[in-house]
């Protein structure tokens, strides 16, 4: 199986955007794999946050968001 983000170093991009398996786990997977791959100041997105599952995974990982047009959830990533 390839995993991408074993394959980007840590800190490299501006902006991971998640919008993959819609289940609560998966989604929780795809946080914690790529949250470090983001710069200081770049962002942290995903699609979906109506959907229960995905808004549970955001939140049970203590994510504080914001949301924007098209059920669209983001944070900014801090130092």
């Amino acid at each position: 199986t390839f995993t991408a983000h074993e394959h980007i170093e840590d800190g490299s991009l501006d902006f991971v955007f998640i919008d993959a398996d819609h289940e609560t786990e998966s989604v929780k997977k795809d946080i914690m794999n790529w949250y470090f791959k983001i710069k200081p100041g770049g962002y942290l997105c995903g699609h979906d946050i109506d959907q229960e599952r995905v808004r549970k995974a955001v939140e049970g990982l203590n994510i504080t968001y914001e949301t924007a047009i098209d059920d669209i959830w983001f944070k900014k990533v801090e130092d």
